[in-house]
């Protein structure tokens, strides 16, 4: 199935915690004029009050009616024109619901750039100067980053069946930004949609002027 040329685009974005998906997903709607839809900040605005880590293993992974209405509301966002929607697992919904959109995409990397975008995003970086694999800080990112993505990957094979440790079944494009910037993870990602007959004919040679 092919989106409607008279609802635009329909980008999903998607990928582990410090791998740079929501930067990414962010200048993509900017450039395409994309209103975005971000599962993690419905997450929290469940509850603003406690670490969104700790709700998710703790509330969110015994009430899935959470996951389900938010999995729901994106669903019907994504039939509106003109939508990025970035969440770990709405390419797997779309294909199984058959959703057609206009691109798939899964950022990842490895754990230990990971660990450092966190640690940057936090200011722990620019505090610290320099954090050691071996140091306290970096190990419990690790750690934390490690339990949050098992408990994400329980959550939606419990919830869906879907198995999003195997994101080349569900995305388009499986993008690895390991020892890239953005800048040149955006650039490696339009290579790829040029590089690709399919993926090129979604989109005006506008829209892939990088």
């Amino acid at each position: 199935m092919q989106r409607p040329t008279d609802l635009g685009l329909l980008i999903v974005v998607g990928g582990p915690g410090g791998t740079g998906s929501t930067t990414i997903a962010k200048i993509l709607a900017q450039k395409w004029n994309l209103h975005r839809v971000y599962a993690g900040d419905m997450m929290r605005n469940q509850d603003r009050h406690h670490n969104l880590n700790g709700y998710l293993i703790n509330h969110a992974a015994k009430h899935p009616e959470i996951d389900r209405s938010i999995d729901q509301f994106m669903v019907r966002m994504s039939y509106y024109p003109n939508i990025l929607i970035e969440g770990k697992c709405f390419a797997a919904i779309a294909t199984t619901m058959g959703i057609p959109c206009s691109l798939r995409i899964w950022v990842t990397c490895d754990v230990q750039t990971r660990v450092y975008h966190i640690l940057e995003r936090e200011g722990i970086l620019a505090k610290e100067g320099h954090v050691s694999p071996k140091s306290d800080i970096y190990r419990k990112t690790r750690d934390d980053l490690m339990q949050r993505q098992a408990n994400d990957m329980k959550r939606y094979r419990k919830l869906y069946g879907v198995d999003i440790s195997k994101p080349e079944i569900f995305n388009d494009v499986v993008l690895d930004s390991t020892g890239l910037n953005i800048p040149f993870t955006i650039k490696k990602l339009f290579d790829e949609i040029k590089n690709n007959d399919s993926l090129r004919k979604r989109f005006t040679p506008k829209q892939l002027r990088y």
